[in-house]
């Protein structure tokens, strides 16, 4: 199994969405592909952008709210020490 398929510009197999911009914009210039980015990566990176988001602002709500409150427990059970 080659770790890079140059034909689809995919990495590792097929099946594996994993790709980066730089070889899209490669196959690009080298006359391989008509477009740099198409409509399905444009989806498919939106997508990854919104998840990211999504996942950025649940951490952050953890970290104000369930690591203060752990915290302050910590902190109260120290008083007495």
């Amino acid at each position: 199994m080659p770790l890079h398929d140059p034909d689809t510009a995919t990495w590792h197999t097929k099946n594996n969405p994993c790709r980066t911009a730089g070889i899209f914009i490669v196959r690009y210039l080298a006359g391989k592909k008509e477009q740099i980015l198409t409509k399905e990566d444009i989806t498919e990176y939106l997508a990854l952008a919104l998840i990211s988001i999504i996942l950025i602002v649940i951490a952050a709500w953890i970290e104000a709210n369930v690591t203060l409150k752990i915290a302050k427990a910590m902190l109260n059970s120290t008083k007495g020490i």
